[in-house]
């Protein structure tokens, strides 16, 4: 679905999104995908429905009139394909599409945004006065910018994509919940829980997520995880103890993040190692894929339930909770978490790693706190240098784990071997 223009093939901007969303939502349904006749479901008529969609979205220069058929047709065909694949979402779905087509055929028409990016936080290392790099060794107090407690930025954030946010998830299911707190009419059977909309800058316009009142007991997780992902909500489990408390007082900013599918993982993580590592240290290529040892999901219930009953302390008051997200892996960057600002400001960089070992690792996002983060794992490493090459990665993602924890990538990397989980923590 590329224009050509110069000889050369052009990827444009909504025929990326709308591909994403299909294969997304396909993904999401487990509808195997095969050759391009097959590609987007068993029902005929949404393979058919795709193969149209292809050809009306690739006018190399379209018309005003051929730029309204493709918005319309699109439309139609969000909503056919959510009413196959996502019967609760098609009516909200189609409406999501329609945003961002707007927004497509306003830049179409001469927009000027700014590119993202120029969040309200700077990031580390960007910039004047930025911290040298290290040689796996923690930089002084003065090396890294405070973290505030709570206090709201007050500076404008102006996005290229003012979509972004929506674009990481599929449309938000949880407004519904303040009306209908059981659920049901999501399919859901949820316990009194609460919505959280607060935010650095105020209430969120929406809820970011839900949680359950009472602390995650062993069975929560996959009691409702799997009715929750078809409703289009994903599975976490956040830490309301602690000396911060729940994340109505985490200062979650997500208008400051940006959309992970933005970002390649092999350059965020060559980013951060080039940052944090010594500057003659040479970083080790990507880890591979080792075998699958369980189904993502089921160990991601698994870990939870540790979590939740006599597991690791990662967290002192577990609750279930449920988030508006495309994909596990996406959980930090919708909800705006700000854990590792003092190593990362856009979350959305670190989800774009996280999806990336979703693929390779069978990772699922499990538990978040004020600056904790854990995943399950259904494909750790298992040998000595799968496990090294996995150290490096996690260096690159949360320098705290090795500097603050066993001091060399060889001795954290013994660590990695056959584990089921793994927990990031951010000073």
């Amino acid at each position: 679905m590329a224009a050509e223009s110069g000889g050369q093939s052009e990827r444009d901007p909504l025929e990326a999104f709308i591909d994403e969303v299909f294969e997304e939502m396909v993904r999401e349904a487990g509808v195997p995908q095969g050759g391009t006749g097959g590609r987007y479901g068993k029902d005929p008529l949404t393979a058919a429905l795709v193969e149209a969609a292809m050809a009306s979205l690739s006018h190399p220069q379209p018309s005003p009139s051929s730029e309204l058929e493709r918005v319309l047709f699109a439309q139609s065909l969000a909503k056919a394909l959510a009413e196959s694949l996502a019967p609760a979402l098609a009516e909200s779905l189609a409406s999501e599409i329609m945003k961002v087509l707007t927004h497509h055929a306003d830049e179409k028409n001469g927009g000027k945004h700014q590119s993202v990016g120029a969040t309200g936080r700077e990031r580390r290392g960007s910039g004047e006065g930025s911290p040298e790099r290290i040689a796996r060794k923690r930089p002084e107090d003065g090396d890294r910018p405070g973290r505030s407690s709570g206090s709201a930025r007050s500076d404008p954030v102006v996005s290229a994509r003012p979509y972004c946010h929506g674009m990481a998830t599929l449309p938000n299911p949880l407004p519904k919940l303040a009306s209908d707190p059981s659920g049901r009419s999501l399919g859901l059977r949820l316990p009194p829980g609460r919505l959280i909309d607060t935010t650095d800058q105020g209430p969120w316009h929406e809820p970011l997520l839900w949680h359950a009142e009472r602390a995650a007991a062993p069975g929560n997780w996959a009691a409702l995880g799997g009715p929750a992902r078809r409703a289009g909500l994903v599975p976490v489990l956040v830490d309301l103890g602690g000396s911060q408390g729940g994340p109505q007082r985490w200062d979650l900013a997500p208008a400051d993040m940006s959309y992970p599918g933005d970002h390649d993982a092999e350059e965020v993580l060559a980013d951060l190692w080039e940052e944090w590592a010594a500057e003659d240290e040479e970083r080790p290529g990507a880890a591979g894929a080792p075998a699958l040892q369980a189904d993502p999901d089921v160990r991601a219930a698994q870990v939870a339930d540790l979590l939740a009953g006599e597991g690791p302390s990662w967290f002192e008051a577990p609750h279930l909770a449920l988030v508006p997200a495309r994909r596990s892996a996406d959980v930090p960057a919708v909800i705006g978490w700000s854990g590792p600002v003092n190593h990362e400001n856009d979350t959305a960089r670190l989800s774009a790693v996280l999806r990336s070992w979703e693929d390779r690792f069978g990772i699922r996002v499990v538990g978040i706190g004020f600056d904790v983060l854990a995943v399950s794992v259904a494909a750790p490493p298992t040998t000595v240098a799968e496990a090294e090459a996995v150290a490096a990665e996690h260096f690159a993602f949360c320098p705290d784990n090795v500097l603050q924890g066993s001091g060399t990538l060889k001795a954290y990397a013994a660590g990695l071997l056959g584990e089921h989980a793994w927990s990031f923590w951010w000073d």
